[in-house]
């Protein structure tokens, strides 16, 4: 069975929200909510049925502020470059990596 979730964006998010949904080939926004929620257990970002004790985020909002500012400040400096889907994924990897030292947790990844 289905649960229905209603939740509030502003314009410039449900904005990306319909672009990622047409550039990845979802049918629906639900279909790509559902993608990005499998991706996120499958990362071991909390799972409601795990049997793991959840370890909290992989950043603390802090953190990820202080990373967007200085990724910000670069590419106000032209140092910023396109990433590609494999730079990403690079990107994820290594930030899985540091959270994991950080937190001392470990995964099969």
């Amino acid at each position: 069975a289905m649960a229905t979730i209603t939740i509030s964006l502003p314009d410039s998010m449900k904005a990306f929200v319909a672009e990622q949904v047409r550039a990845g080939g979802y049918s629906t926004t639900s279909e790509y909510v559902r993608s990005l929620l499998r991706e996120a257990q499958q990362a071991g970002l909390g799972e409601a049925t795990s049997s793991r004790s959840h370890q909290g985020p992989i950043l603390t909002k802090k953190e990820l502020d202080a990373m967007l500012l200085e990724g910000i400040e670069a590419l106000e400096r032209g140092e910023g470059y396109e990433l590609n889907e494999e730079g990403w994924n690079e990107l994820r990897e290594r930030l899985l990596k540091r959270s994991r030292a950080r937190t001392g947790t470990q995964t099969s990844e």
